[in-house]
């Protein structure tokens, strides 16, 4: 079992972003036929690759927030295409308007015409980005610290 854990952390850094890019086609895939459940899986993966990613920068010498950071905003980005390739509907904007118990003083048109437009999309696939590159951020550097600190542990003996 140890040698699994070596050869794992022996991968080219840029392995794990591939890792988060590709869970983030599952999840695009999953969020658009409206499989939520399995798609936050698919968020937890996608941190724990963050992770991971982390701890095998720092085991290398590198920055392990960045590796982490980097993981999660591809996966971010792939994840938050699929604000451009799914239209919203009136009768989904009237669902989702009921389910909040907030009216709006606006028409449905003109609603769908803001939800749907390319700049509501780009700021979904920002904030999706940003998102996940900010808890990759954080996980990488846990992991880096926990690294750091077997390091030492290492040292010592």
């Amino acid at each position: 079992m140890g040698r699994v854990h070596v050869d794992i952390l022996r991968r080219p850094l840029s392995t794990y972003v591939v890792i988060a890019a590709v869970l983030g086609v599952a999840a695009l895939v999953l969020t658009l036929t409206k499989v939520t459940g399995l798609s936050l899986v698919l968020d937890v993966l996608a941190a724990a690759t963050a992770f991971v990613a982390g701890f095998a920068a720092r085991s290398r010498a590198r920055h392990p927030a960045w590796a982490g950071a980097a993981a999660g905003a591809a996966f971010g980005i792939v994840n938050g295409i699929a604000a451009f390739l799914h239209k919203t509907t009136a009768s989904e904007l009237r669902t989702a308007l009921q389910k909040s118990g907030r009216s709006s003083p606006l028409s449905t048109h003109q609603l769908l015409v803001i939800v749907n437009s390319p700049g509501a999309h780009l700021g979904s696939l920002a904030v999706s980005a940003i998102l996940f590159a900010l808890v990759g951020l954080i996980l990488g550097a846990i992991a880096g610290a926990l690294a750091g600190g077997r390091e030492q542990q290492r040292r010592a003996v």
